[in-house]
C-alpha cells in the first residue's frame, strides 16, 4: 500500500477454517480461528468455513476478480472501485496459475491455468448460475495469464524491531460502506468482529514476515484473501502488551517479486511472484519515545469537486477544477506547530518555526522547521503554512501511476494551497482519539487568531471547493479541450517533506474525474460560472474568495491578497 503494511507466517484469510492437515500447528491452531457470524450481513460479506478447503490448497496462486484479472471490457464495467469494493453482493472468484511460475518439481513448466472449483461467495447460488461463472472463470482462465499476488509483513515492536507475536489484525476497506459521506467519524468498535480480512502474527519471521494474506506457515494457502490493490484501507493491529495501532494505508499495487512455497497433495513446489510487504510498528504502554503525527489526505473530500468557468475582464473565459481537501491526523501524537518572532516589530531575520512532539512519558522535543515553512500574515494575525497542500491534474496513463518516478508530462495543471491555518475542524476516527488522548486541542476559535495551530490524533481539517486556493486552473478554451476525457485529480499534504511524522508514503491521495466536454453549457450554468470580470469593489462575497484564484493566473501575480 502506499502507505505502509505486513506476511507468511500467519493466516490471513476472512473466517474460513485451516485444512484439517494444518490445525493444531502454529498459525493454525484452533485459537486462531475467528469465532463464526451467523448474521445476515455476515452472510454476504464472509466466506463460509468451506469443507473444501483441502482443494483450496491445491488452488496456488488464487486471485479475486480484480482489476489485474479483467480483460479490457471488464474495466469500464468495474471502473468505478467504490460501488465494486463496498457493495456486498455476491463474487466469483477463479483459480489461475500464471505461466511463468517456477516449479522445482516440473523442472520451470507451469501450468497455463488451472480451475479445480470455483468458489462462490454471498448467498447460495443454483447450479445454472454456477455453471455460467464457472464457463466465463475458464473463457478468462484462457486468456489471462498472470500472478494473483500476496500481500504480507511483519508486526513488531516500535522500538526493538523485534517480531510481536499473536498480534491480532484486522483490515478494512476504506472508506468503508458505512461511510455516509465526508463528514463521517470511524465509530468505536466498528466491526470488530467482522473485519474484511482477519490474521495473527506468528512468533517467528519468514522471509521477513510473521504474516501474511492466505499464508500458513510457510505454503501459500488461500491466496484468495490478497488485497485488491487500488484502494485504500484501516488497519487496525492489537495486542495487550501494546497500545492499539490504528494505520491508513494506500495499496498501490504488488511492486516487489516474493519467493512462495505453494503447498500441494504433491509435496512442496516453490515459485515466485508479484507481492507487497507493508509492516506495522506497535508501541508499547509503557517507556519514553515520541508520540509522532501521521498526516493522510481523506480520498472522500474529493466528492466536493465542480468544473468552474471563469469570466475575465478582458479575453476568453478560464477554466479550473475546484475540489475540497482534507488533512487528517491518524497517528499517535498530536501536529503542533508554533512560529516565534512573528510580531509585528520583531526582527523578521529572527524569526523561527518549531513543530513541538510530545513524549509518552512527558515532555516535548522541537524540531526547527526554518523560517521558508511560515509567514505571518498580517491581515489575520497567524501564521501560514506554505504548500501545505498540492493540488494536481494527472493524465490517467501506466507511466503515470508511481509518484516520484513520473515524467513532468504527466502533470496536465496544478495549483499550490496556501493553508489559513490548520485546526480541528471535524472529528475523523473515535478510535484514534479515545486510545491517543484526541482531545480537541485547536478548535477554532482561538487558533486562527494566534501563531499556535495543529491537529489533534483522530481530527481533520477541511478545506472546501469553494475557498480561495481550493483550484487547479487549466487555462482557456483549447486548454482544456486538451485534456484527455478522464482525468486524475491528486491531493499532497507537506509535499516539501517539512514536518517530522510516522509515515510520510501515505501523504498523497487521487481520484479519477471526467472533465465536462460541452464547455458553452459550463459557462451558461449558474452553479459553474463564476464572473471576475467586473471591478473588484463590486464582488459578491463568493466572487471576492474565488476570483483572486484566476486573476492572479492570468496576470502571472505572486503577491497573495491579504
Amino acid at each position: 500500500m502506499v502507505a505502509s503494511q505486513p506476511a507468511a507466517s500467519g493466516v490471513l484469510r476472512s473466517t474460513k477454517r485451516c485444512p484439517a492437515s494444518l490445525l493444531g500447528t502454529g498459525p493454525c491452531s484452533e485459537a486462531t480461528q475467528p469465532a463464526a457470524h451467523t448474521s445476515a450481513s455476515a452472510a454476504l460479506k464472509v466466506r463460509p468455513p468451506a469443507s473444501r478447503c483441502g482443494q483450496a490448497i491445491r488452488r496456488a496462486f488464487l486471485c479475486r476478480f480484480s482489476r489485474t484479472s479483467r480483460t479490457p471490457g471488464d474495466v469500464s464495467k468495474w471502473k468505478a472501485r467504490r460501488d465494486f469494493r463496498t457493495r456486498p453482493w455476491p463474487r466469483a472468484t477463479l483459480c489461475l496459475r500464471s505461466t511463468s511460475t517456477r516449479s522445482k518439481k516440473s523442472g520451470g513448466r507451469a501450468e497455463a491455468f488451472g480451475i479445480p472449483l470455483l468458489h462462490t461467495q454471498g448467498a447460495n447460488m443454483n447450479a445454472s448460475i454456477r455453471a455460467r461463472l464457472f464457463c466465463a472463470a475458464l473463457t478468462l482462465a484462457l486468456f489471462t495469464t498472470h500472478f494473483s499476488a500476496c500481500t504480507s509483513g511483519s508486526v513488531e515492536d516500535a522500538i526493538t524491531a523485534a517480531p510481536v507475536a499473536d498480534a491480532e489484525v484486522r483490515l478494512y476497506g476504506w472508506p468503508p460502506p458505512e461511510s455516509t459521506g465526508y463528514s463521517w467519524e470511524w465509530p468505536r468498535d466498528l466491526r470488530r468482529e467482522q473485519p474484511d480480512h482477519f490474521t495473527r502474527s506468528a512468533a517467528a519471521r519468514f522471509n521477513g514476515s510473521n504474516f501474511g494474506l492466505g499464508g500458513a506457515g510457510p505454503c501459500l494457502v488461500d491466496p484468495e484473501s490478497t488485497l485488491i490493490p487500488g484502494q485504500w484501507y484501516r488497519v487496525r493491529v492489537d495486542h495487550p502488551d501494546y497500545r492499539p495501532g490504528i494505520f491508513y494505508r494506500f495499496h498501490d499495487g504488488f511492486n516487489e517479486t516474493c519467493a512462495f512455497d505453494l503447498c500441494s497433495s504433491a509435496g512442496i513446489e516453490s515459485a515466485e511472484g508479484p507481492c507487497r510487504r507493508e509492516d506495522f510498528a506497535l508501541w508499547p504502554r509503557e517507556g519514553d519515545y515520541q508520540l509522532l503525527p501521521d498526516i493522510i489526505v481523506d480520498v472522500r473530500e474529493f466528492e466536493d469537486n465542480l468544473w468552474q468557468c471563469a469570466l475575465m475582464p478582458s479575453g476568453p473565459p478560464i477554466f479550473g477544477l475546484r475540489v475540497g481537501s482534507s488533512t487528517a491526523n491518524v497517528g499517535t501524537g498530536p501536529l503542533h506547530l508554533e512560529g516565534r518572532g512573528f510580531g509585528v516589530e520583531d526582527d523578521p531575520e529572527l524569526a523561527q518555526v518549531v513543530q513541538k512532539i510530545d513524549r509518552n512519558q512527558g515532555g516535548q522535543d522541537e524540531v526547527d522547521l526554518g523560517q521558508d515553512t511560515f509567514e505571518l500574515h498580517p491581515g489575520h494575525n497567524h501564521i501560514h503554512f506554505k504548500d501545505w497542500l498540492e493540488l494536481n491534474l494527472i493524465e490517467p496513463t501506466a507511466e503515470c501511476d508511481t509518484p516520484g518516478e513520473r515524467p513532468e508530462s504527466c502533470k496536465l495543471a496544478s495549483g499550490t494551497k496556501l493553508s489559513f491555518c490548520i485546526m480541528d475542524l471535524e472529528p475523523f476516527d473515535a478510535e484514534i482519539r479515545e486510545h491517543y488522548e484526541g482531545h480537541q486541542r485547536y478548535p477554532e476559535p482561538p487558533t486562527c487568531d494566534s501563531v499556535e495551530q495543529g491537529l489533534s490524533p483522530g481530527w481533520k481539517d477541511v478545506y472546501h471547493a469553494l475557498l480561495e486556493g481550493q483550484v487547479i486552473i487549466v487555462g482557456d478554451a483549447e486548454a482544456m479541450e486538451a485534456l484527455p476525457t478522464a482525468v486524475i485529480v491528486e491531493a499532497s499534504v507537506d509535499p516539501r517533506g517539512k514536518l517530522t511524522e510516522l509515515d510520510t508514503t501515505n501523504n498523497r491521495a487521487s481520484q479519477r474525474l471526467t472533465r465536462p466536454l460541452d464547455l458553452p453549457a459550463l459557462c451558461n450554468s449558474p452553479r459553474s460560472r463564476i464572473d471576475c470580470s467586473g471591478p473588484e469593489s463590486s464582488f459578491d462575497d463568493e466572487e471576492q474568495e474565488m476570483c483572486p484564484d484566476y486573476l492572479r493566473f492570468i496576470d502571472n501575480l505572486t503577491v497573495r491578497r491579504p
